[in-house]
């Protein structure tokens, strides 16, 4: 004979399963840091997972960067032309580290991750895809976007401008002391600057101080 099945234990069931398949919304990732070096292939940025549940991009979210006149999708080391995003998992409260793909090691080893394998993530090289590769040049905004229907979810930098040149940006506390959140504008003072060279930040969780005038 079947029973019913009890409503308690079916919400006990349904909230089991939901909770097994829990995962970060994109709402929870954060451009933390911006990297500028002294040469085209020295660039990175650094993502964050503010949330308590991992997250995997789908094949719809691009860095992208944009001068005022081009625009340009971020796409992986592949011969195909995807996101270098797409399938990418950054767990829960860490980072990844996005750098063009011909990055040289003063770079790479000043990165500090758990998983070099999978949190340091290497784009294509302007050698094989020209500017889809991570070849900023600091007059581009950064942003982390859908394509599909143009949401920006977060940003850095003002085009045209030349704000990002020779320099590494890196994310600062909210006013109020708080982790930082995502921006679809830019704000300035939301970001302290460092010296051309600076790495020591990449891989860490590591934000700066509230801005203070």
């Amino acid at each position: 004979m079947k029973y019913p099945l009890n409503k308690s234990l079916l919400a006990l069931t349904i909230g089991g399963i939901l909770a097994s398949n829990a995962q970060a919304a994109i709402t929870d990732i954060i451009i933390s840091e911006y990297v500028e070096g002294d040469d085209y292939n020295t660039r990175a940025i650094e993502l964050t997972n503010t949330g308590s549940e991992d997250y995997t991009f789908p094949s719809d979210l691009y860095l992208q960067y944009y001068n005022g006149s081009y625009t340009n999708n971020v796409l992986a080391a592949t011969t195909e032309d995807v996101s270098v995003l797409s399938g990418v998992t950054i767990e829960a409260n860490s980072t990844i580290v996005i750098i063009n793909g011909a990055a040289e090691d003063d770079l790479i080893g000043a990165i500090t991750v758990t998983d070099t394998e999978n949190d340091i993530i290497k784009t294509t090289t302007y050698q094989e895809k020209g500017y889809s590769s991570l070849s900023f040049t600091g007059n581009a905004t950064v942003s982390l976007m859908n394509i599909t229907d143009n949401t920006v979810y977060d940003i850095i930098g003002e085009a045209g401008t030349y704000w990002g040149a020779d320099t590494t940006a890196r994310r600062r506390l909210t006013e109020d002391g708080l982790t930082p959140v995502q921006s679809s504008t830019y704000d300035e003072t939301g970001w302290e600057f460092f010296v051309l060279g600076t790495f020591d930040g990449l891989g860490l969780i590591a934000y700066s101080d509230v801005y203070v005038e």
